[in-house]
C-alpha cells in the first residue's frame, strides 16, 4: 500500500509539473518571489521592492534575533506562572 502510494505521488508530480512557473525561471530562483510576481501580474500590477529588505547586511538575523527574545520572554513568564505559581482557582 504504501509503495502504491508513493509511486501515485512521483506520478503526479511528474505529471503536474509540465507548466509549473518556477521551474520556467531556473531551478534556483526562489519560489515566493516567482510567485507573488506572476500574481502581481494577474491582478494588473508590477511586483515592487518589499517594505523591508532583510536580504541587507544581517537584518534577517537581527529579526530572527529579535523574534526569540521575545518568545524567550512569554515562554518565561508563562513557565513561572505554570510551574511556580500555585493553582489558586481550583
Amino acid at each position: 500500500m504504501t509503495v502504491a502510494i508513493l509511486i501515485i505521488a512521483i506520478v503526479g508530480s511528474l505529471v503536474l509539473s509540465t507548466d509549473n512557473t518556477v521551474r520556467e525561471k531556473g531551478i534556483w530562483s526562489d519560489a515566493t518571489d516567482v510567485l507573488s510576481g506572476k500574481a502581481a501580474e494577474q491582478a494588473g500590477r508590477g511586483a515592487r521592492a518589499p517594505y523591508i529588505n532583510t536580504e541587507q547586511g544581517n537584518m534577517l538575523v537581527f529579526f530572527f534575533c529579535l523574534g526569540g527574545v521575545a518568545a524567550g520572554f512569554i515562554i518565561g513568564y508563562n513557565w513561572r506562572r505554570l510551574l511556580v505559581e500555585k493553582d489558586k482557582g481550583g
